[in-house]
């Protein structure tokens, strides 16, 4: 017959063993959405002394652009200005030819900015009396280019904020822009210039119903950044955060 069963401490009892699986892994969150993002979007600084901050306003499907500068050292008011590239290269002009694209903040005798918009045609790389004239009388108002809506000059103590809406199509993927100003209010061999890039744009979220031509003081142009010079953030730092507008300067 069968034999009696001798317990042994070579036996493993199930119900004394529990398993365990550590893979190091950690716990997977889904990326935030739009909806999730801060309603306001902050100033990141794209180089010494000029930091920026963008969104896409879907309610107007504009791009909401503000650029910052320190003018600090100069004085008097001065002449400014925002550029739209067509490409990542740092070029005033467009390398296979052609005129670019310029978005002008002039001083009047009233110490008021006014903001036009045109082309820049090469021949102002020599900067000659003759073609800034030319240059100058081609420019159209904002006021009357209807891609363009609410824009306004803000200066206060050293520090220059050019701000405006241009309409797209659709939301852009990226938009490459430049940046210049002058040392004295008449337009001429600029002080300082660079270029920068906005990628990943975010939508703008609850965008204030503002006017063409006038400025959205109790929103998006309520607060003056702070501008730090020698401290310049990079691309990579930016890319920590999906909800980060990633801004970065392009290399002169």
């Amino acid at each position: 017959g069968a034999a009696d069963h001798i317990p042994s401490n070579l036996e493993i009892e199930t119900v004394s063993w529990r398993s365990i699986v550590h893979t190091l892994s950690p716990v997977w969150q889904a990326p935030p959405t739009e909806e999730q993002c801060p309603s306001t979007t902050e100033w990141k600084q794209v180089s010494e002394g000029v930091a920026a901050r963008s969104c896409f306003n879907t309610r107007t499907t504009s791009m909401r652009i503000s650029v910052a500068l320190d003018v600090t050292g100069v004085d008097e008011q001065v002449w400014a200005a925002v550029g739209f590239l067509k490409t990542e290269e740092c070029l005033m002009t467009p390398r296979g030819g052609g005129d670019g694209e310029v978005v002008l903040a002039q001083v009047g005798a009233d110490f008021a900015y006014s903001m036009s918009y045109g082309g820049l045609p090469p021949a102002m790389k020599s900067l000659g009396s003759a073609s800034v004239a030319d240059f100058l009388t081609t420019l159209k108002p904002l006021s009357d280019v209807e891609d363009f809506i609410n824009y306004a000059v803000d200066y206060v103590g050293g520090k220059l904020t050019i701000n405006f809406e241009r309409r797209y199509s659709a939301k852009p993927d990226a938009v490459h822009l430049s940046y210049a100003f002058g040392e004295k209010k008449e337009f001429s061999y600029h002080k300082s210039r660079g270029c920068f890039a906005v990628s990943a744009v975010l939508s703008c979220a609850d965008a204030p119903q503002g006017s063409t031509g006038s400025s959205e003081s109790s929103g998006w142009l309520a607060s003056m950044p702070t501008v730090t010079r020698g401290t310049v953030i990079t691309s990579t730092a930016l890319r920590q955060s999906r909800c980060n507008h990633m801004l970065f300067a392009i290399p002169l």
